[in-house]
């Protein structure tokens, strides 16, 4: 072989091996999921910063607060952190690898917030703590006792933030136009009667009765409130502050139900601003609920508004 040939072969024996080194060490920079948890193994949620924690719970009722209290949460909320947080991809290649960068990037343990996933047994599936960003596009995240911090590609620090107020669920009534058989209002000395007929609504108040018109606006305003009637917020544990008060209500709704249940709506005012009420469901003394004074108004009417 001459030592042209000879040039050659070691020039593709060199071309092989740097072939085979890059194949064995691919630095390639891939995208993954930060998470990477099967998130049906997923029944417990710790969300914790140094000012809040925050416990969920998946059980028999589906989804609850566990911790600080125990509550209903909002499913818009859960679906949010399965369906964006968990499925959060980052580059395979770290932003970062110094621990002095961590207070950089918000993931420090003072800045950040921990993210902790367990299976039912209480096995810890997920530890992770993610940066606080004001940047739509990204948020910062590493795993806890580990230095490499990455960049998510989105930004989910929004998604989970152990507010209790934002994962509560506000719902006080959902219910179908045709759930409702009865609306009965009493203010003061006033009081009247709506009651749902094959056609339309019949007011009564005394011996004062007539059929009210399928577009009145009063009727439509009442009838929406008693479908849909969500709180502006919560007040735990305080009923005893409140209790003489509800003796003498604002005002009472009760609606009577066409599977012949009963919901009874007790409103009062909550301070001399009066421009917030406070509501007990039932015999309901914890939580009571907050709401705007409009929404309490709009069952203050006569006659007369039935009339238009």
């Amino acid at each position: 072989m001459n030592k042209k040939n000879l040039i050659s072969v070691g020039i593709l024996a060199i071309l092989i091996i740097v072939f085979i080194i890059t194949k064995t060490h691919n630095y390639k920079e891939k995208r993954i999921n930060f998470f990477d948890v099967d998130s049906s193994k997923i029944k417990v949620i710790e969300l914790i910063t140094n000012e809040d924690t925050l416990k969920l719970v998946n059980n028999s009722q589906g989804w609850m607060i566990d911790y600080p209290i125990k509550y209903k949460t909002v499913k818009r909320k859960i679906d949010d952190f399965f369906a964006k947080v968990l499925k959060a991809e980052t580059s395979s290649i770290p932003i970062s690898e110094s621990k002095e960068s961590f207070k950089i990037y918000n993931v420090s343990d003072s800045l950040g917030t921990q993210v902790k996933l367990y299976d039912e047994q209480m096995n810890l599936l997920s530890d992770v703590i993610i940066g606080k960003s004001d940047n739509y596009n990204f948020s910062n995240a590493r795993k806890n006792g580990e230095s490499k911090i990455y960049q998510l590609l989105s930004n989910v620090s929004y998604n989970f933030k152990p507010d209790i107020y934002s994962w509560r669920d506000k719902e006080i009534l959902n219910l179908q136009e045709d759930n409702l058989s009865k609306i009965f209002v009493s203010f003061g000395k006033n009081g009247y009667s709506l009651i749902a007929t094959d056609s339309l609504w019949e007011y009564q108040s005394g011996k004062k009765k007539f059929f009210v018109k399928e577009k009145n606006g009063t009727l439509k305003s009442i009838i929406n409130i008693c479908k849909k009637l969500n709180a502006s917020n919560f007040i735990d544990n305080k009923y005893e502050t409140y209790e003489n008060k509800f003796k003498k209500p604002y005002l009472e709704l009760t609606l009577e139900l066409a599977n012949g249940d009963n919901i009874h709506l007790t409103f009062i005012k909550y301070d001399d601003k009066d421009n917030k009420f406070i509501l007990k469901k039932d015999e309901q003394t914890d939580p009571l609920f907050v709401l705007n004074k409009n929404i309490v108004e709009r069952f203050k009417k006569t006659e007369k508004d039935f009339k238009k």
